[in-house]
């Protein structure tokens, strides 16, 4: 919005914040959002009444474990665990499971744990996990303190670089009953993905400057 791509449109949005905006888009409450697939896709399966439409990206997650660990990759995690920060369910246990799909390892030799992102770096050193699924935006800091390290990931794993992380989805009666509408949210929302996309830098400094 801040590049003008829905008034350039004619498009007025007004941004909503929410704690549950799949539940609020499918009720009609919003009437799009832009969001991880693999948090969307299973309510969606079992009737969520949304629609897909434009990507956004291809990754920002991945599967950590502690730096010194013996584990390198996912199917030494078989009758291990891995901590999951935002429930069963949600986009980071879907992320796994995308992961050990591609890999052809079992999910259900694998113990998942919900646990708090605040407390999920001292549940690796103590032992009681093996593995988590974490943003990498949060992992940062902590990778680049030596703590912990990435063995599978969506955002640099040549095999997910294709594969959409990010959606943007319509309350289905607003995408059926605004065809022309939709299309031009989705249109401006693809602009904005390309612009982040070819302005990496320039993007970044907005964000910061946003959060000021």
């Amino acid at each position: 919005n801040i590049n003008g791509y829905f008034e350039d449109r004619g498009i007025k949005v007004e941004f909503v914040n929410t704690q549950n905006p799949k539940d609020a888009l499918g009720t009609g409450k919003l009437d799009a959002l832009t969001g991880e697939f693999a948090a969307m896709v299973v309510p969606a399966t079992n009737g969520l009444d949304i629609v897909f439409s434009t990507s956004s990206h291809s990754g920002c997650k991945s599967l950590y474990v502690l730096n010194d660990s013996e584990i390198t990759k996912t199917s030494e995690l078989a009758n291990k665990s891995v901590a999951v920060t935002n429930g069963i369910g949600n986009s980071g246990h879907n992320t796994a499971l995308r992961f050990f799909n591609h890999d052809g390892v079992n999910p259900n030799t694998i113990t998942f744990k919900p646990v708090n992102s605040a407390a999920v770096i001292q549940a690796l050193e103590k032992g009681e996990i093996d593995s988590v699924v974490l943003d990498d935006q949060f992992a940062y800091q902590f990778v680049e303190s030596g703590k912990i390290r990435s063995i599978r990931s969506m955002t640099d794993d040549e095999d997910f670089g294709a594969e959409v992380c990010c959606v943007t989805a319509f309350n289905r009666k607003f995408a059926d009953e605004n065809p022309e509408l939709t299309k031009l949210v989705a249109e401006a929302i693809e602009e904005a993905n390309n612009y982040m996309a070819e302005n990496p830098e320039e993007t970044t400094q907005i964000l910061y400057d946003c959060l000021l």
